[in-house]
């Protein structure tokens, strides 16, 4: 029920409202009957006494949608007591229809003038009742309500709804409310709704009025303008029945404990979600830095330690413990929040990108998805594989060194094999499968032209085609297909972030594209002077290429960090060990795109 509406009966007494409806016919509807139908042109008002009554409007696809309900003190068809003979503006433009047993008194022009000579407020309130209804038709014009979840209940300890919903109140900073709705309600729960207020709230009702059966629906409704957040706990309902009323976004999930049946809940197709269902509290601790649901679809969260507990009676739960992390993932998820990083392509400048992980570790940023492509995914790879920045940076020295080395230019310039050798030292077999974090890495396909996204099989196979320069390193077969340098085709992989599921994409773009004018330049033969080496034409060719491709790509992203490295001395593939100095640069960027990152991350606020 619409909690904000004004009320036919407002600011008369008890004994003024007695008097009126004394005289004034009454009539009931049983559950589910009409009570105004879309089309009619009544001449009469009903009022609300007691029970409720959904409002409903035919919807695109032409089934019907509830866009409201009333409840006591609400009116039905008072536009025909205003209306006089306009038949345009005397028909119903909804359906109303009673979603309880409802009883109603009923009221002529003559009637309800005659009353308001005597109870004059009651034009007041009936202007006052239109007018907050025509504010709430500019509501759903504009589609301004709060994110809703139907959190279904197979048999879930008490405590996991609420510690989800404070875990979204901290990664939103936004108003979140869970309702329980139960026959009963156990302790701890009580015990929480009656806390001071701040961070999640909690709302323990029975199924009955407002929360009953088709009512729900409504009642969710008008409080997602009230919040940004509204959780719903209730039982799992019946086949063929939708969980919450139809033309309302609803997300769904199951909520199970251990011995519960948490069969992933079906996801919409291309929706980027892969959380279906939640067990809790799985014993023992399955939790990692980069949790996420199972193959299955379920997300398995370990038992709240003490910090936990006290940190929900605050209503806030942080991700800074095995539990808030795994409950992190799907507060992100279900608040549409979750972040992907893309590493972009750029030779030796790729170190900048040692340095933006290194300022993400010191301000406690992790990543739902990380894509890379060229130099950007083996870094991407690094990353995902658990090392930190300075770890990795330093891997990359040892592979550097054994990066240049001369072969027969039958395919290439330069043999891949040590930089083979150290690939599998670092990762060994591991598989995209066997990481923690979803890992996405762009290689070109020769044969084709198109981009390839490797996101399954070896890592190592995978990171030796996306770097591989062409011309400069050979090219990895796989099946078919012939996979060359990522770079070539998306060198800031944005477009896999969002692909994989990232709400929020963070790009790293190495190169910034020359703003200089136009270069008019005149044509004359020239002799001599120093030329750059055939690798040199081969890696600034293909750098000037995708600092041009770069440019467009990350008009995607939510945030681009572009280092300046101007006053960084340049290195190319025979020094690319050295390529230290560009890390600073990185880390400087990053640190100053951290207002930018935090309007768009409400927890790093």
């Amino acid at each position: 029920m619409d909690i904000s509406a004004p009320s036919f009966f407002q600011s008369l007494s008890r004994e003024e409202v007695t008097e009126m409806l004394g005289p004034l016919v009454r009539r009931t509807f049983e559950a589910g009957s009409v009570v105004l139908a879309e089309g009619d042109s009544p001449n009469e008002m009903h009022v609300i006494i007691s029970g409720l009554c959904g409002v409903f409007v035919t919807g695109p696809a032409g089934s019907e949608v509830q866009i409201g309900q009333y409840g006591p003190g609400a009116t039905v068809g008072e536009m025909a007591l205003f209306a006089g003979q306009a038949e345009s503006i005397n028909v119903a433009a909804a359906t109303v229809r009673a979603l309880t047993a409802l009883e109603a008194v009923v009221l002529d022009a003559p009637s309800t003038y005659a009353i308001a000579a005597i109870h004059p407020q009651i034009l007041h309130n009936i202007g006052a009742i239109l007018s907050h209804r025509l504010t709430r038709s500019y509501k759903h014009a504009l589609a301004e309500h709060g994110r809703v979840s139907a959190l279904l209940d197979y048999g879930t300890p008490p405590l996991v709804a609420y510690a989800l919903a404070a875990s979204i109140a901290w990664h939103t900073r936004g108003s979140t409310l869970l309702v329980v709705v139960a026959d009963s309600h156990p302790s701890d729960l009580e015990a929480l709704e009656t806390r001071a207020t701040g961070g999640a709230r909690l709302m323990l009702v029975p199924p009955t009025g407002e929360f009953a059966g088709p009512a729900l629906g409504g009642t969710i409704e008008e409080l997602s303008h009230h919040y940004k957040n509204v959780l719903v706990l209730m039982k799992p309902p019946g086949d063929g029945e939708a969980p919450m009323v139809a033309g309302l976004p609803v997300q769904t999930v199951r909520l199970a404990g251990l011995n519960g049946a948490a069969g992933a809940a079906d996801r919409p197709a291309g929706s980027g979600r892969n959380c279906g269902a939640v067990r809790a509290w799985t014993v023992g601790d399955r939790s990692t830095r980069w949790p996420r649901p199972d193959a299955d679809g379920v997300l398995h969260v370990p038992a709240l330690n003490p910090s936990d507990e006290a940190a929900l009676r605050e209503g806030l739960l942080p991700s800074t413990t095995s539990a808030g992390r795994v409950l992190g993932w799907l507060a992100r998820d279900l608040a549409g929040l979750k972040v992907g990083l893309s590493l972009g392509a750029g030779s030796a400048r790729g170190y900048a990108h040692y340095g933006v992980l290194r300022y993400f570790e010191r301000i406690g940023l992790d990543f739902d998805y990380v894509t890379g492509s060229s130099i950007g995914a083996i870094i991407a790879s690094t990353y995902a594989l658990g090392q930190s920045a300075d770890e990795a940076a330093r891997v990359m020295e040892e592979t550097s060194v054994r990066a240049f080395k001369l072969t027969l230019p039958l395919h290439s310039l330069l043999s891949n094999a040590g930089i083979a050798a150290n690939f599998r030292d670092v990762s060994g077999d591991t598989r995209f499968e066997d990481l923690d974090v979803p890992l996405g890495l762009v290689a070109a396909d020769l044969s084709t032209g198109r981009e390839v996204v490797l996101k399954r099989g070896l890592l190592r196979v995978a990171a030796l085609a996306s770097m591989a320069i062409p011309g400069v390193y050979p090219p990895v077969r796989i099946g078919e297909h012939v996979l060359v340098d990522g770079g070539v085709v998306n060198p800031v992989p944005i477009s896999v972030a969002c692909s994989m599921g990232a709400d929020v994409v963070i790009a790293v773009k190495l190169g910034r594209a020359a703003r200089e004018s136009l270069t008019d330049l005149e044509a004359v033969e020239q002799k001599g002077g120093k030329r750059p080496s055939l690798v040199q034409n081969i890696t600034k060719s293909l750098d000037a290429m995708q600092r041009r491709i770069g440019s467009a790509a990350v008009v995607a992203a939510t945030v681009v960090i572009e280092p300046s490295f101007s006053g960084t001395p340049s290195a190319g593939l025979q020094s690319f060990a050295k390529g230290r100095p560009f890390i600073a640069p990185g880390e400087a960027a990053a640190e100053a795109a951290l207002p930018q990152i935090a309007a768009t991350l409400p927890w790093l606020r």
